[in-house]
């Protein structure tokens, strides 16, 4: 017999909110942490991104916290922004109706003052990435002397992101009396030490997780250019013609984007985000399940909990940075023993995290080409010719049924008739793009092949120009350094940032180990800039430059401060050349 959230030995309101969410079966994390976190004791959670470890922690805490006492009774301690928005918004749903419970996000890149008035207000749970709840600590802004709960959610995460020194002078503050619960995805070295000065002999339980995707779903990539997504997008689905369909993006602007130009071309569309309230959402689902509109568009955090099990296709319009998030999206297909298929679609410049996917989750993807105009024609003719032909009643005319046949032989007219024919709904004519062009991929490919020639010559000869001459400096009285300095070699400024893109300096290069790939991801997930905003990344020696776009810069700045890089502080700033 399966085990019930009523099982578990939550108050009544708790359960009755968690199944009107949906959620009728805990999970195995859920179902094994739960009871132990009850029974009070440390307690060690080792699951993967995306098992539930937010209610499997969340329940306990909205079970025994005291609403009526305004002051910090949890403390949940996140990497990013985007997780601490979703773990606060998450134990916001699982709270439901606890009248006078308040529960907030304190993040790096917002405006501090906001947060210190939310803090006097007296809020019961906060959930924090380590950077700003230290700052807090030093402000005395935030206190933590009657915080019973603390949560370190993804603790190997923060560990590889640099914030040993912010964590544990953040539980070095905390009461003594608190129960730590500690979740990571792994036990390494780092992640034992951190356990073993903080717990205080925690249980441990442990999930195992797939880090591979289902064997049940085939898996494409589709190289489109940059303005052709929506186009290529909404060709997909017409070649495709699933029952139901679901388009993951990045963020919500990019939702709303892909369901407008998927409404004006006349597919049946909704969207999902996290701005809708529960009532939009149940609706938009039902009318999904029932088949009322067959594609939705979706974020990762509106996609969390989606029960669909007849869902034929997933195209990932932007690509997700993290492995987990993309085992969970296409885990929405091929599933209760179907075959399912997901298409994602990449631009030149994210080719690399593309690779990244394909190693992480242990899977190769399938090239597949952007569906040519003539497929599209084609796939209009065979709906046409079954629309019409349904419409012959029994006894028709010999003559009539000929005009049909001549009608559907002549692609003009096909085309014309389909735009008055099907529901009424004026498709506008297909964008022409690049890819209709039969020679487009090949042309690509040359063009790739051209530019690593290229650099290869260019390396070759910034290698023999870097050589040291006779009674010059070599690399032992600091040669290296002042070339870097000077914009000699590879750091040549001279050109300055593309336009409207500013640089930015980061204190940390190649004798760091420092990769651009892993630049780009750190920024990402710590300073909450716009997806699409990094251009190039040079790194020297010493240091490395990064180009943002002027409108994120600010941003970027403010978000960066503290941020560590295996284990010390980071200098960022304007590059002043």
């Amino acid at each position: 017999m399966s085990v019930t959230f009523a099982d578990l030995g939550l108050r009544p309101e708790l359960v009755e909110t968690v199944n009107g969410l949906g959620f009728t079966e805990p999970t195995d994390i859920q179902s094994s942490t739960i009871p132990l976190v009850l029974a009070g004791g440390d307690f060690v959670g080792l699951s993967p991104t995306g098992s539930g470890k937010t209610a499997a922690f969340g329940l306990p805490i909205l079970h025994s916290i005291d609403p009526e006492l305004r002051q910090v009774q949890a403390l949940v301690v996140c990497p990013t922004r985007e997780l601490g928005l979703q773990v606060a918004a998450e134990i916001r749903k699982l709270a439901g109706n606890m009248r006078g419970l308040q529960i907030e996000a304190l993040y790096g890149g917002a405006p501090i003052g906001k947060q210190i008035e939310v803090l006097r207000r007296g809020p019961q749970i906060v959930v924090g990435t380590p950077g700003r709840l230290s700052d807090h600590l030093r402000r005395g802004t935030l206190r933590v002397d009657r915080v019973g709960y603390t949560v370190l959610d993804e603790a190997d995460r923060m560990l590889d992101m640099g914030f040993r020194e912010e964590m544990e002078s953040l539980l070095d503050h905390l009461p003594e009396n608190k129960q730590m619960l500690f979740f990571s995805a792994t036990m390494n070295s780092p992640v034992r030490r951190l356990i073993d000065k903080f717990g205080n002999s925690p249980q441990t339980v442990e999930i195992k997780g797939k880090n591979r995707t289902a064997d049940s779903v085939t898996q494409q990539v589709c190289e489109v250019s940059s303005r052709g997504k929506f186009e290529v997008l909404s060709r997909l689905i017409e070649v495709e013609n699933p029952r139901l369909s679901i388009v993951f993006a990045n963020t919500k602007a990019m939702v709303d984007r892909a369901a407008d130009y998927l409404a004006e071309r006349g597919h049946r569309v909704d969207r999902l985000h996290g701005d809708m309230n529960q009532v939009m959402r149940e609706r938009v689902m039902n009318a999904f399940r029932t088949g009322k509109i067959r594609c939705l568009v979706a974020t990762d955090v509106a996609g969390r909990g989606l029960d669909v099990d007849d869902i034929d296709l997933v195209i990932n319009l932007e690509i997700p940075r993290d492995s987990e998030d993309y085992i969970h999206r296409i885990g929405r297909t091929g599933r209760a023993g179907r075959e399912g298929l997901a298409i994602n679609l990449i631009t030149n410049r994210e080719l690399g995290l593309s690779k990244y996917i394909q190693k992480a989750t242990e899977t190769k993807f399938v090239d597949r080409e952007v569906p040519k105009m003539n497929e599209l024609i084609d796939k209009r003719r065979a709906g046409l010719i079954k629309k019409v032909f349904a419409d012959v009643k029994p006894g028709e005319s010999e003559e009539h049924i000929k005009s049909l046949k001549e009608l559907v032989e002549d692609p003009d007219l096909i085309i014309e008739a389909l735009w008055q024919h099907l529901e009424k709904v004026s498709f506008s004519k297909a964008e022409k793009l690049p890819e209709d062009d039969p020679t487009y991929y090949e042309r690509l490919k040359n063009e790739r092949e051209s530019r690593r020639h290229e650099r290869g010559d260019r390396d070759r000869g910034d290698r023999r120009e870097r050589r040291p001459r006779e009674g010059g400096r070599d690399s032992r009285d600091g040669g290296g350094r002042d070339r870097d300095r000077r914009g000699g070699g590879r750091d040549d400024r001279s050109q300055g940032p593309r336009a409207g893109y500013k640089s930015v300096y980061m204190g940390i290069g190649s004798r760091d180990g420092a990769q651009p790939g892993e630049i780009t991801g750190m920024l990402y997930r710590t300073t909450g800039i716009e997806d699409q905003s990094i251009g190039p990344i040079k790194i020297l020696t010493n240091f490395s430059l990064v180009q943002v776009k002027e409108s994120q810069f600010d941003k970027l700045v403010d978000g960066a401060k503290g941020l560590r890089y295996r284990g010390r502080p980071i200098p960022i700033r304007e590059d002043r050349g």
